[in-house]
């Protein structure tokens, strides 16, 4: 069970880096230069911070991949 988890942690790490951000938390803070607006942001089930970066929680890392709307391929 707890190797299920790393895993599926390292995929949600995986799929942050793939969009330019960085794990803080229980959030995937992406950078403003690598979004295009705050519409793009929400598409991505994120919200834009008071710093600018777009803010996705880490269950919703893996949606985005089952819905393949971003993928490394």
């Amino acid at each position: 069970m707890e190797q299920k988890k790393e895993e599926q942690n390292s995929e949600e790490v995986r799929i942050c880096k793939l969009l330019g951000g960085d794990i803080d938390g229980d959030y995937c803070r992406i950078p403003l230069k690598f979004y295009r607006s705050s519409n793009n942001c929400s598409e991505m089930f994120g919200k834009v911070s008071k710093e600018g970066s777009c803010d996705i929680k880490i269950e919703h890392l893996i949606r985005l991949k089952s819905d393949n709307k971003y993928t490394d391929k």
